[in-house]
């Protein structure tokens, strides 16, 4: 069963600022088990890098975050699903998270797609919510300072900047 969808969560961890999201929702399983749920639809090129060994971090972040913020509400959900969908062939993707709440510990367990195949990932993530909210508050110091940061990509370089609109007026 499906419910909960787009709940409220806040995370705080210290920072001057909360992290406030919106869940796509929470699944019962038939033993009563709650999971959250979160559903993405994404191109086919990264939904193939995805199934070819690539981790959706941000996503993974996310999900990280939500099931932090749900610890309040229900302290017995520390999973979560990302499902992705593909956009171009409606094929789908899950990957299995487990998130320990006191050790702010995250392992992507697995991966599953529409066709019955398994990939066991077992990736560690360590200080899995705690990093978000430093690179958060890295953006705010920057917004403050007027400063831009180091750039991620670069013009010719990356994929990321030559199909950005905006590549020629950022530079």
């Amino acid at each position: 069963q499906l419910h909960s969808e787009q709940m409220e969560i806040t995370v705080d961890m210290g920072f001057a600022f909360k992290l406030k999201g919106h869940i796509d929702g929470i699944v019962t399983d038939l033993l009563n088990t709650d999971y959250l749920w979160e559903h993405k639809a994404i191109n086919h090129f990264s939904w193939q890098k995805y199934w070819d060994g690539a981790i959706p971090y941000d996503y993974v972040s996310q999900c990280c975050i939500y099931l932090r913020g749900l610890h309040a509400d229900n302290p017995n959900i520390d999973r979560a699903v990302l499902l992705l969908k593909n956009k171009n062939t409606a094929a789908y993707m899950e990957f299995e998270i487990e998130y320990n709440y006191n050790l702010d510990f995250a392992v992507i367990t697995k991966a599953t797609n529409s066709n019955g195949e398994i990939k066991i990932i077992n990736e560690p993530i360590d200080k899995a919510v705690w990093s978000c909210f430093v690179k958060f508050d890295y953006v705010n110091d920057c917004i403050q300072n007027m400063k831009l940061p180091k750039r991620d990509y670069f013009i010719g370089d990356d994929w990321h900047c030559d199909y950005c609109a905006y590549g020629k007026t950022c530079w």
